[in-house]
């Protein structure tokens, strides 16, 4: 097994892990949603969050972001097909590393290569197998 293969395969388990947790979360989100006084909220309040936290900037960022946010309400709001997106991401992010590893100056490798390569990965008898393993799970 390649390294490239134990990588997926460890980048699966840490996702079970992760869904074992989210109807929890989901739950108590909500709750605490429901809950919360929306008097007391602030712009200025949300302004001094986003400077001062990225992963909060990131996160404003990226979910007011209307072709993120159609995204992530396509494929996001199933757990399964979450963890199906999660998983197609990761091993892009994988193709990604691998090719610039072959070729920094990436000249020969674009979103098509790369997607012309996670199609080759899943269509594989043995690793879609895992992958789908791993998925249903």
């Amino acid at each position: 097994m390649n390294s490239s293969s134990r990588k997926l395969i460890e980048s699966s388990n840490e996702f079970d892990k992760i869904f074992t947790h989210m109807n929890k979360v989901e739950k108590i989100s909500k709750g605490l949603i429901e809950k919360y006084n929306l008097n007391t909220i602030t712009e200025q309040k949300g302004k001094n969050i986003y400077n001062k936290y990225s992963e909060f900037r990131d996160l404003a960022t990226i979910m007011e972001h209307p072709e993120f946010f159609a995204f992530y309400y396509k494929y996001m709001q199933n757990p399964i097909y979450l963890k199906k997106m999660l998983m197609l991401m990761k091993i892009y992010h994988l193709i990604s590393i691998y090719l610039y590893e072959q070729d920094p100056t990436e000249q020969n490798h674009n979103a098509y290569h790369k997607l012309a390569l996670l199609h080759q990965i899943l269509t594989h008898p043995i690793y879609s197998r895992i992958i789908l393993k791993k998925i249903s799970n």
